[in-house]
């Protein structure tokens, strides 16, 4: 994107998770792309500090077409964290379409997706930034996500009305791979976006 604020550029290697999630009613659906880069260069500007990007920094890339139901919620997760076994990074979702629907769970090895099956998110509605605890039905995965930060936008305007969390913190804890892989996972930079939609 170029504007006087941003100057970025990446290496684009490695996989993608993309899916098509039907809702219950014909028709309605959602496609989305997501994709972790790394080795990143440039330069962005935040609140006048400038700050400099270099192998270290990761940038999460979500892009979606649909057609949605007038209400629903979801959850995204994502993050990325450099380890002795190269790049490892996390992309979990889940909370909304039909209960056949695909998952978009998968963990990144130096940018080699490996699919993940369901996975469950327990927090608090009403109090976000405590902290979350992430599962899936084996009990492979035992993960905690302590948000340190939350963005809340809310629209409520006649039949509209939306809530989106986004809470950026520190994700620690363990997990096997499919393969029998063992993760241990340590303040890996993660996000959670937990949006309710009315519209």
């Amino acid at each position: 994107q170029l504007n006087p604020a941003m100057l970025l550029s990446c290496h684009d290697a490695g996989d993608a998770v993309v899916t098509a999630v039907p809702f219950a009613a014909r028709g309605q659906f959602a496609y989305n792309y997501k994709k972790i880069f790394q080795d990143l260069s440039g330069h962005l500007s935040l609140h006048n500090t400038e700050l400099t990007l270099d192998a270290d920094t990761f940038l999460t890339l979500w892009s979606g077409r649909g057609s949605w139901p007038y209400t629903y919620s979801m959850i995204w997760c994502a993050g990325a964290q450099e380890t002795e076994e190269g790049v490892f990074a996390l992309n979990l979702g889940g909370g909304y379409g039909r209960d056949d629907a695909p998952t978009e769970n998968a963990a990144f090895t130096n940018g080699k997706l490996i699919k993940l099956d369901e996975v469950y998110f327990r927090f608090s509605a009403e109090n976000t930034m405590k902290p979350w605890r992430i599962t899936d039905r084996e009990r492979r995965m035992k993960l905690t996500f302590r948000p340190v930060y939350e963005d809340v936008t809310q629209r409520n305007w006649l039949l509209l009305n939306t809530r989106c969390h986004r809470l950026y913190g520190r994700l620690s804890g363990h997990m096997e791979l499919p393969d029998g892989t063992k993760r241990e996972i340590k303040d890996m930079a993660f996000f959670c976006e937990y949006g309710i939609y009315r519209w």
